[in-house]
């Protein structure tokens, strides 16, 4: 593509991005306002900013302390889905538009991560048998975990 192209595709990308935004109808009549919803000051920081799209404004060590542990990469990936919901259970990848059955193969019961962890009995035994080898004792929730 020659630079030429490249700022073609690029003018037609910004005219369909505004034609798409211009014609947005208003939710109500009242003019717009800017408004930062902190709850001390109500003024607009970057720092502020930074930690409401950081893991959703919650602060939380265990998400740093997860990449500092001596384990697999792939153990660490796997753990931070965890902590953050992310994993693909069946009823996640059913909100992503996957059609197969959402129940688990265990129980039947719909699978998500508080089922696979802390709800199956099937899985539950396999988690208590995983954890006293570590003489960790098992969380009732995915919340007293982190």
């Amino acid at each position: 593509m020659t630079k030429r192209e490249v700022e073609e595709c690029r003018l037609q990308y910004f005219k369909s991005l505004y034609f798409a935004t211009s014609t947005v109808l208003p939710l109500t009549s009242s003019p717009d306002i800017v408004k930062w919803d902190d709850k001390e000051k109500g003024e607009f920081s970057t720092k502020e900013m930074y930690l409401s799209i950081d893991d959703s404004g919650v602060r939380n060590d265990f998400f740093k302390e997860i990449w500092k542990m001596k384990i697999p990469l792939k153990i660490k990936i796997f753990l931070w889905l965890l902590s953050k919901r992310r994993l693909l259970t069946r009823m996640a990848l059913s909100a992503r538009g996957w059609d197969g059955d959402k129940s688990c193969v265990y129980c039947g019961t719909n699978e998500s991560v508080d089922h696979l962890f802390f709800r199956c009995t099937q899985h539950r035994n396999l988690w208590d048998w995983f954890l006293n080898q570590f003489q960790i004792r098992r969380p009732r929730d995915l919340e007293e975990l982190l």
